[in-house]
Parts: C-alpha cells; structure tokens; sequence
C-alpha cells in the first residue's frame, strides 16, 4: 500500500505507487476487451486522491485532455499551509500561475495574486460539460481548445 501523507515529497508518493502499477500493468493481457481503459485507469490513479468527488473531477479533466494534475498541492497562507484537491500550472498573460480546484472546499483557500482557486460543488458533480468549463476558464481558449480528449477515458454524451 502507499499510504502517502500529504505533506510527504510526491516524488516519494509517485514511485511507490509505480511500484504498485507495474505488476498490475504488466497483468493486462494487450489484446483483452477494455485493455486500453484499464491501462489508462491505473495509469491515472493517484494514492494523493482523498475523496470520490475530487476523484471525479481530476477524470474529467484528464478525460478531456488536460495534464495530469498535481494533487494534495501545498499552499502557504496567513493561517499555514493547506492543501488544493487538484492544481495545475499555466500560464497566463505570459505568468506562471497554479489554478487550484477544490471539492466542496468553501472558504479553505483563497487565491493569492499568483493562483487561481476553482470550487466545484456537489449539485455540480453531474454535470461533466459544466464542470470541464469551469475549471478551464481561467485558461488560455487556445491552450483549452488544443486539449484532446483521452479515448480510454473519455466518452462523450450519447455514446
């Protein structure tokens, strides 16, 4: 098991939980139904994940192409540290900010000049389009449009 704790180096995190995804990686017999989707699955499982929501969030997000986020991000305020649900960097007007997105997370962090903070509530969990456009808003269109959704993870309404 990786049992990580939050503040412990994700380096640290991410090589046990390799160690972990090999052997089940290596089980997938390549040509079996849904090969691919168990692949990609276990490739994207983060032992950082505390929640099912915020679980579902970094899906559709990574479903529909953005980056692998980092999880459990270390933030430093006024009141110490917290830690956002998911993060990513990007750019924006040519800066290097963290766009944080928190489950449910009210009042815990505040954005500092440098970041920007997305709350997703669970009235909105449902609603996949939605939740992709929030979080994306704060992005570049150009960036979000060049993402390319993940077939093994990502299928649109209807199918």
């Amino acid at each position: 098991m990786v049992r990580p704790q939050r503040a412990e180096p994700h380096a640290d995190v991410e090589a046990r939980a390799a160690e972990l995804r090999a052997p089940r990686l290596a089980r997938i017999e390549p040509r079996s139904r849904g090969a691919v989707q168990a692949r990609a699955v276990i490739t994207a499982a983060d032992p950082l994940a505390e929640s099912a929501p915020e679980s579902v969030v970094r899906w559709i997000a990574i479903s529909r192409g953005m980056p692998i986020p980092v999880l459990q991000k270390e933030v430093r305020t006024s009141r110490g540290p917290v830690f956002t649900d998911v993060a990513w960097r990007f750019r924006r007007n040519g800066t290097r900010m963290w766009l944080h997105v928190e489950f449910d997370g009210a009042g815990k962090y505040r954005a500092d000049p440098g970041d920007s903070v997305v709350r997703v509530y669970w009235d909105e969990i449902a609603e996949e389009g939605w939740v992709f456009t929030k979080i994306t808003q704060q992005i570049a269109r150009e960036v979000v449009n060049g993402y390319r959704p993940v077939p093994a993870l990502y299928r649109p309404p209807g199918r």
